[in-house]
């Protein structure tokens, strides 16, 4: 008899076993060596990421990249679902100081929930004369920092480094 668990790699959501929902870890399934166990990784959010299924793993190998899948284990195991975690950009709650007229332009915004999350990218797009520029990374910020100051950029004014 093989006992058999199945956690996700992001310490948060549900894996499927045969065909029943389970929050992660999941253990206590025991099955018969060399006979059949079916799991399924749930793609899933949690304090604002979203994690996409990658692969299976059993002790540090990758033993299928299907999100769905049969395993027939023929000793006791933990098959970890891994996932790539991707912040949502809404929770931040950014602010433009828009009128402070002639000042550099300041971002404030909150910090993201999730404490995975460990840098912030700042990036610069401009409207002048109607036409808006492609956006450009301008900026790589710490966790930690809740604010960034634009020196190239003022509010108002007519110049095309300049926000109205």
């Amino acid at each position: 008899m093989c006992n058999i668990t199945f956690q996700n790699s992001s310490g948060s959501g549900s894996i499927k076993v045969n065909n029943t929902i389970y929050s992660s870890p999941a253990s206590g399934f025991q099955v018969i060596e060399t006979n059949n166990i079916n799991a399924e990784a749930l793609n899933h959010s949690h304090q604002y990421v979203d994690f996409s299924f990658l692969e299976w793993k059993v002790d540090g190998s990758t033993v299928s990249t299907n999100a769905a899948v049969t395993f027939s284990p023929s000793v006791h195991a933990t098959y970890t679902a891994v996932f790539k975690g991707t912040p949502q950009k809404t929770p931040l709650g950014t602010i433009i100081n828009s009128t402070q007229y002639g000042q550099p332009v300041r971002l404030n915004w909150t910090e993201h929930p999730h404490s995975g999350v460990s840098k912030y990218y700042i990036y610069r797009g401009s409207k002048f004369e109607g036409n808006f520029s492609n956006p450009v990374n301008i900026a790589v910020v710490n966790r930690g920092t809740n604010y960034y100051i634009d020196y190239d950029f003022v509010i108002g004014g007519s110049s095309p480094n300049s926000v109205a």
